[in-house]
């Protein structure tokens, strides 16, 4: 699904301005917490999540060690507010 794509592309974009600028806060309250609710509505959490973890384990394949210590842990912010159940 091309929507599918330019959603998941416009993460990873806020997550790289979110690493370069040093502020995780950033990614969670400009983009994150709204889209959970898009996502919500849309019931895609499902695939949000099998998303955000393969992207986990595929992005580790193309990134050093050290990129890889900065940079996961907002793919698993991604995963953590995105690919949640609500309560």
């Amino acid at each position: 699904a091309p929507k599918w794509r330019l959603d998941t592309v416009r993460v990873l974009r806020y997550s790289a301005l979110t690493l370069l600028i040093d502020d995780p806060d950033y990614l969670q309250q400009r983009l994150l917490i709204w889209f959970a609710t898009v996502l919500q509505a849309f019931q895609g959490k499902d695939l949000t999540r099998l998303t955000y973890q393969t992207m986990s384990e595929i992005v580790e394949n193309y990134l050093t060690p050290e990129e890889n210590q900065l940079f996961l842990p907002l793919i698993q912010l991604n995963l953590t507010i995105l690919g949640k159940n609500k309560s």
